[in-house]
């Protein structure tokens, strides 16, 4: 037997288990783009955003595009991206900014731009750390506005409506439309009048906010901006933008503008509120985030063909909303914003003659009789179709 005592630099035994032959289970990344739930939810709003602007109804230079870009720059800066994959995403969609705010028309180089911006954003998604689902729907988003682009060259310029066109845009200073960020709903909207606003109006909304509630006749006075219908009629289109006015300030949680159209009954009171009328709400794209300062968001509905009634009290309400528990965000946005509505004639009535004026005072208006003054709620010249409210 051997008592030698064992020297450590003597070669050691070398023990195998059950799995030393066995290969080694490497993981193969599949994606090399990571993002967090809130930059995928971006994303996602913005593919649906230009399957929308990428429609022959918007001619350029007028329409959503390059701002839904702009926005999308904020979110590659954002993204964990190399330098040479973030500088080709900028230079595509910068490239296409320029292209479109430059052309008349949707010309074969500003196609191409878009075309190659589209390229990009499908390179980007296919790399992107997100499930196949999510992954699958981007693809299938990217196509479509590839179809969009495809089929504007053959497309038939859109039917102009004939009938009376209303158009209303914001005053001096700018307007302010605030939310809940725990809720995301609005909690104050402005009304837009011919070259004025209103102050911030409170207002309420169901859960969707597709439906909004804005009592004009408050306790503070000087909102009584609504205009009435002469005769009956048929909202045919509505179009509707906003501007940030407001300093640089970052925007985590995207931020929705919306333009309604809101309706109070002939007979009801002042006091009653004034409501969203079903199908006659705008959301404005591209959605806030990022570091939006001065971009402009816009949207429209067209064929519409919603009746509206003799007497109906009319207004446009702009309003602000997010998802819950955007505690980050600001609850305050400020812009300029422009509205127009296109109304004509009531089906089974022969067409009127008389064009739709929409009076409305931004401050109580008195007529003195002796040495009483009331104040006039129904008063409008005979040559306009319209009505007053003080």
């Amino acid at each position: 037997m051997d008592f030698r005592i064992p020297n450590l630099n003597d070669p050691q035994p070398i023990s195998h288990d059950a799995n030393f032959n066995k290969p080694c289970n490497k993981r193969r990344r599949s994606c090399i783009v990571p993002l967090t739930s809130l930059q995928e939810t971006i994303f996602k709003g913005l593919l649906d955003d230009l399957v929308i602007a990428i429609q022959s109804n918007f001619v350029p230079p007028s329409g959503p595009l390059p701002s839904i870009l702009k926005v999308f720059q904020n979110l590659v800066d954002s993204l964990s991206l190399s330098l040479g994959d973030k500088a080709d995403l900028l230079a595509a969609t910068e490239l296409n900014i320029t292209a479109y705010e430059q052309s008349e028309e949707w010309s074969t180089a500003l196609i191409a731009a878009t075309q190659q911006t589209l390229t990009e954003l499908y390179s980007l998604s296919l790399l992107a750390c997100v499930s196949s689902a999510v992954k699958d729907n981007w693809t299938s988003t990217i196509r479509l506005a590839e179809t969009n682009l495809a089929d504007i060259t053959g497309a038939v310029p859109p039917v102009v409506d004939t009938g009376t066109v209303l158009s209303f845009t914001s005053g001096f200073g700018p307007m302010d439309l605030s939310l809940n960020g725990r809720s995301g709903l609005p909690t104050g909207g402005v009304i837009i009048g011919s070259g004025f606003q209103s102050r911030n109006i409170s207002i309420t909304s169901d859960d969707s906010t597709a439906n909004i509630a804005i009592i004009l006749a408050d306790s503070l006075g000087g909102n009584n901006y609504a205009f009435s219908m002469p005769h009956g009629g048929t909202l045919n289109s509505i179009t509707a933008s906003f501007t940030l006015t407001s300093p640089p300030v970052l925007i985590r949680s995207p931020i929705t503008i919306q333009a309604q159209l809101c309706r109070s009954a002939p007979n009801a009171s002042p006091y009653s509120p004034c409501t969203t009328i079903p199908g006659a709400i705008v959301s404005l794209i591209p959605s806030l985030s990022g570091n939006s300062s001065g971009l402009t968001c816009q949207g429209s509905l067209d064929g519409l063909s919603i009746p509206l009634n003799p007497r109906d009290r009319l207004v446009v309400v702009f309003t602000a909303s997010s998802a819950p528990n955007s505690l980050t965000n600001p609850t305050d946005i400020f812009g300029a914003g422009a509205a127009s509505i296109t109304i004509g004639g009531m089906e089974g009535t022969p067409p009127s003659n008389e064009k739709i004026i929409p009076f409305a005072s931004f401050s109580p208006i008195f007529n003195q009789f002796g040495n009483r003054h009331f104040k006039n709620l129904h008063s409008a010249p005979r040559a306009a179709a319209g009505h007053l409210y003080g």
